[in-house]
């Protein structure tokens, strides 16, 4: 017995969630990615119901003599063009921080740091690991140079106590420790144990997400990361 193929027409027919519907219901065309050979084409989308359930059909002019002898085909849907880091969900962790303004942040030996105010002109350099640094949308962009633009500085809790005061050495501004932030992030295990990193999410599914690998004090191609973030504390060594 034989199959004769005498036209590059083809058709594919995929079952389709609730949330997948309303996702797509206004796509014509769509980009899929054939897991048997990694090989991407577009194609016709349209949307049909057989039995009550709904169905994506993906129609083709070519590329049937691939995949001709199978009847199932695994494939991902390439439905934005969001480019980025792919890391698991359950990797994605939490953690609340001190939101400290740039300008009481000061320099000392090439490092970054703030000065705490002890009271009775005493103060102590205190030099602490910054998560992120984000815009401060108190001040308006319009008002200063794009170099110049005002941070919030993201600390470390363990850093400092509520309450401590920082000093601005230059112009003896004081600034009370107390506003909390929350930033989403990961744990990094490049050194063998556990440090926290910023994500910035672009899109997810409900496996992966894809975040930025532009953020700064985020991540970068090829860090390892733990998997299971709700196994590991921070700092926890791992081998």
């Amino acid at each position: 017995i034989y199959t004769i193929i005498t036209d590059e027409r083809w058709s594919l027919l995929i079952p389709l969630s609730d949330r997948q519907v309303e996702k797509l219901k206004d796509r014509s065309t769509i980009r899929v990615k054939f897991l048997k050979d990694d090989m991407t084409q577009n194609g016709d989308f349209s949307i049909i119901t057989i039995d009550g359930d709904k169905y994506g059909q993906i129609d083709f002019n070519k590329g049937l003599i691939r995949y001709a002898s199978d009847r199932f085909l695994d494939i991902e849907l390439v439905t934005n063009t969001v480019v980025g880091l792919k890391i698991p969900l359950t990797s994605i962790v939490t953690k609340d921080f001190y939101v400290i303004p740039s300008r009481m942040a000061t320099t000392q030996d090439n490092q970054t740091g703030f000065t705490l105010y002890e009271g009775k002109n005493k103060t102590t350099f205190k030099n602490v690991s910054i998560y992120a640094s984000i815009d401060d949308s108190s001040v308006s962009k319009l008002a200063v140079d794009e170099a110049e633009q005002p941070q919030i500085y993201y600390v470390d809790k363990s850093s400092f106590k509520e309450g401590d005061a920082l000093l601005n050495t230059d112009t003896g501004e004081k600034y009370v420790i107390g506003e909390t932030d929350t930033l989403e992030g990961v744990y990094c295990i490049n050194k063998g144990y556990a440090v926290f990193r910023r994500i910035e999410i672009l899109d997810e599914n409900e496996e992966y997400a894809i975040v930025s690998k532009n953020t700064t004090y985020g991540l970068s191609r090829y860090d390892h990361i733990v998997r299971n973030a709700d196994k590991v504390k921070e700092e926890d060594i791992l081998y």
